[in-house]
Order: structure tokens, then C-alpha cells, then sequence
């Protein structure tokens, strides 16, 4: 009777064991699927690519029927990757994936609504002059500013306001936390001299988690260089014309010396220590910094004087820059 007992409880707990598994393995059977998107983010027209892998089910040697938007674009045996490109920002792709194993049917459902972001950047410490027509880059050790700007549309293709995202920023593959957060639109850094390049990531979440996008940027840093322009009595500085390493200039005009993407942005500033040499002999100390005035008197005599600088930036390690100019002084 005993035995009796003990062989029907046996049973009972088999069954509950091999009825409780194979619930779970229904349960879980789409689970065992995983899923492998490149780029994991993708943006609006990207191509991307879809890769299938399971460590419960031999896919290889399935009949695997991959669905988009209600059309069958690909069914055969093994079938584990497919790439296509997303659509316009705001509209979905919906991609339904079958998977025929064993005699078991799994499916695994995937929509892609596909948004943007736009990051511009600025050098917003560095110098150049007047009326310069392109932009200012940064030198080693100088500052950049990132903003970055969703681009992000809902299915019904109304814009989403900038200021409804978590922004994560990034420098160098690094998550940078006190740079991130709920409207931090914009993320400052100041460049590396141990860096090349410096790249900076942002991920933008929207607060209901509904929407998300990523972008990288690279930013290369570049060599400072000094450019002289003339400055006349009367006319001032011709920022319109760059002063050759052989040129003739009417007494009394001043030589400016503008330092290209110099930082602090003020060409006067005490962290930028100039120092001039009229044919092999140190100018007096001149105010402003970056301005010689020329005469007769100043050449010792000659009319023909080589002009050499010097500039060092005293608060930055790497920002340092010579430059020379041969000028005929004309009465």
C-alpha cells in the first residue's frame, strides 16, 4: 500500500514537472529568439540589417519566412539575416518574422519607426577676425560646444518638440552622466592633446520612452597659424587682403598678426604672449600684443625688414605657432 503511495505521488510529481516545463516552453518559445539589429538605432533611410540567433533551436536548418509590411519578401531554409532600408522619419516598417522548426511554428514581431537627430558644433572660444567668412575650429586644448537637434516625428507626422527628450551624451564612446539628462540639448567639452579627434555621441530618448535616435560626430582638431593683414592710418585693417611673406607697405602702416583659432577668442588676452623680431632684434614690448607698427626708424633705416613672431598660448600646453614676413617699406 505504501509502495502504492509512493509510486502515484511519483507520478503526480512528474507530471506536474513535464506539464509545468512544457507551459514554459510555449511560453518562452518566441523568447529563444533573440533578435541582432545593425546599426541597434537606425536612422531615418539607413540600411540595416537583421541577424537571427538562438541557443534553443537549430534556425540554420529551419525554414525561416521573413514579412514586411504584409509582403513576404523572403522565405527559404536558414534564412537568418535580411537587410533593407527604413523609411522616412516618423513611418514604420512592421516585419514579422516565422520561423518553422521541429514542427513548431514561432513568429517574432518587429516595428521600426525610424527618427533623427542633427548635431552641429561651434569653437565658441576660438578666434578669428572680423567678416571671416568660414568657421572657427579648435585647436588642441580648445573648447567645442555640441548641440544636438531631434528630428523626430510621431506616426501621424507631427513634430516632436525638442525640449520632450532625455539627451545621453557621450565623449569618445564614454557616457558622460552629469552632461546628461531631461533637456540638456547641449554638451561642451574642451579637446585632448592626447586626441587626434574627439568624438562625441548622443542618444535622444523621448520622456515616454516612445521615441529614440543616435548619432555620432568626429571633430579633428586643428594647428593654429598667425596671418598678417595691413592696417592703414586712415582705412583701417584690409581683412580682404593677406599680407604675402613678401610684401611692400607704405610707411606708417601697422602689420597685424591674427591668430587663427587661438583660444581665449580676444587676440589682446594676457594668456597669449607675443614676441616680434625686426631683422633679428626684439621688438619692445607693444600694445595691443598683436599689432607692430612700421617706419623707417623702426626698421633701423632699411626699407627692407624680415618680421618674424612668435606666439604662445601661456595657459594651453600644445598651442604654439611661429611666422615670418619680408616687407619693403615704401615712403
Amino acid at each position: 500500500m505504501i509502495r502504492n503511495i509512493h509510486a502515484f505521488s511519483l507520478l503526480c510529481l512528474l507530471g506536474i514537472f513535464f506539464g509545468f516545463t512544457e507551459k514554459i516552453h510555449a511560453q518562452t518559445s518566441a523568447d529563444s529568439i533573440f533578435v541582432d539589429m545593425i546599426p541597434e538605432t537606425p536612422g531615418a533611410l539607413q540600411n540595416v540589417t537583421i541577424k537571427l540567433k538562438s541557443y534553443s533551436y537549430n534556425i540554420l536548418g529551419s525554414k525561416i519566412t521573413w514579412t514586411v509590411d504584409g509582403k513576404i519578401v523572403l522565405s527559404e531554409i536558414g534564412a537568418i539575416e535580411y537587410s533593407f532600408k527604413t523609411k522616412e522619419v516618423g513611418k514604420t516598417t512592421n516585419i514579422v518574422i516565422t520561423i518553422l522548426t521541429g514542427g513548431e511554428t514561432i513568429q517574432k514581431g518587429i516595428s521600426i519607426q525610424p527618427q533623427d537627430v542633427d548635431m552641429l558644433w561651434e569653437a565658441p572660444d576660438s578666434y578669428v577676425p572680423p567678416f571671416y567668412k568660414g568657421k572657427a575650429l579648435p585647436a588642441t586644448e580648445g573648447q567645442i560646444r555640441v548641440v544636438a537637434f531631434p528630428i523626430v516625428k510621431s506616426s501621424g507626422g507631427t513634430p516632436v518638440k525638442t525640449n520632450d527628450f532625455i539627451y545621453k551624451w557621450s565623449k569618445d564612446f564614454s557616457y558622460i552622466q552629469n552632461a546628461s539628462g531631461y533637456n540638456k540639448q547641449a554638451f561642451s567639452l574642451t579637446s585632448s592633446y592626447f586626441n587626434d579627434q574627439e568624438t562625441v555621441s548622443v542618444e535622444i530618448v523621448g520622456v515616454s520612452q516612445q521615441y529614440t535616435a543616435k548619432k555620432t560626430i568626429k571633430i579633428k582638431p586643428v594647428a593654429p597659424k598667425i596671418i598678417f593683414y595691413k592696417k592703414d592710418p586712415e582705412w583701417g585693417v584690409f581683412y580682404n587682403k593677406i599680407l604675402g611673406k613678401d610684401s611692400s607697405v607704405t610707411t606708417g602702416t601697422t602689420i597685424i598678426a591674427a591668430p587663427y583659432n587661438f583660444s581665449p577668442k580676444n587676440p589682446s588676452s594676457p594668456f597669449l604672449r607675443y614676441t616680434w623680431l625686426i631683422n633679428n632684434k626684439t621688438v619692445p614690448k607693444l600694445k595691443p600684443s598683436n599689432e607692430l607698427p612700421l617706419t623707417i626708424g623702426s626698421t633701423s633705416e632699411s626699407s627692407l625688414a624680415k618680421i618674424d613672431i612668435s606666439l604662445e598660448n601661456t595657459s594651453r600646453l600644445f598651442q604654439k605657432v611661429s611666422h615670418y614676413l619680408v616687407v619693403n617699406l615704401l615712403q
